[in-house]
């Protein structure tokens, strides 16, 4: 008998062949950033992964799907008040997220803001969502914080090209560095895109996009921080 070559087979092992080499390519990338030889776990369940330069990146078992959580944490030389405008001021993520090809706001208030978008995902259909961001200062700590989750009450455009995402949630936390001007920066999320892509998968990917997440608002920030203090500074 003669293996099967219909088009949806073949495209399956391809598929499967790509996710395959991708991951163990990722696979030996994140071997040479371990802390020692073995990543370490906290009393949380938060296991470091990488730690270096001052940027620390965390993994855990995720709460509403197979796909890990991740969470990043660095300090950035600005305010907790300037941090915190600098993410409400971003009403496109595009520049921010790799493979964001879609970003709008439906509606908003001075705290809230409900946000439409859709991710390319290599090899099946993009993924569209409508996430919820509301912002706000925890009383007890001081602290800055940013929360999102996915709206799914809310209507998608219907479109064969894309699936709706099957779960997006996490925070942002900015806390002031104590007997400093600084602000130390933590970006939390759980993404799982769904049918189609293996887990394994989508967590080491969205580990690598977090990372390039929050250095490019850090970026930003120090970037907003300058011309602040460029525009107070008295010409000689």
């Amino acid at each position: 008998m003669q293996p099967s070559t219909r088009p949806g087979t073949l495209a399956g092992l391809v598929r499967s062949i790509v996710a395959l080499a991708i991951g163990l390519a990722l696979s030996g990338a994140a071997a040479h950033v371990l802390v020692g030889a073995a990543a370490r776990a906290s009393d949380d369940g938060w296991e470091t992964v990488r730690e270096e330069h001052g940027l620390r990146v965390e993994r855990r078992p995720g709460r509403r799907s197979a796909c890990d959580q991740v969470r990043i944490s660095r300090r950035v030389d600005v305010s907790p008040d300037l941090a915190l405008d600098v993410l409400w001021e971003a009403r496109d993520e595009r520049p921010f997220v790799d493979d964001l090809v879609e970003s709008k706001v439906l509606r908003e208030t001075e705290s809230e803001r409900l946000v439409y978008g859709r991710v390319a995902v290599p090899w099946v259909r993009d993924r569209a969502y409508v996430v919820r961001i509301s912002r706000h200062v925890d009383p007890t700590s001081g602290a800055r914080e940013l929360h999102f989750a996915l709206d799914d009450d809310v209507p998608l455009p219907a479109s064969r090209r894309t699936a709706r995402l099957a779960v997006l949630e996490g925070a942002w936390r900015i806390e002031p560095v104590a007997g400093a001007l600084g602000s130390r920066l933590e970006y939390r999320a759980e993404v799982d895109p769904g049918e189609g892509v293996p887990s394994w998968l989508a967590s080491r990917l969205q580990r690598q996009r977090a990372v390039k997440v929050v250095e490019r608002y850090a970026k930003r920030m120090n970037e907003h921080a300058a011309r602040i203090t460029a525009s107070a500074t008295p010409l000689r």
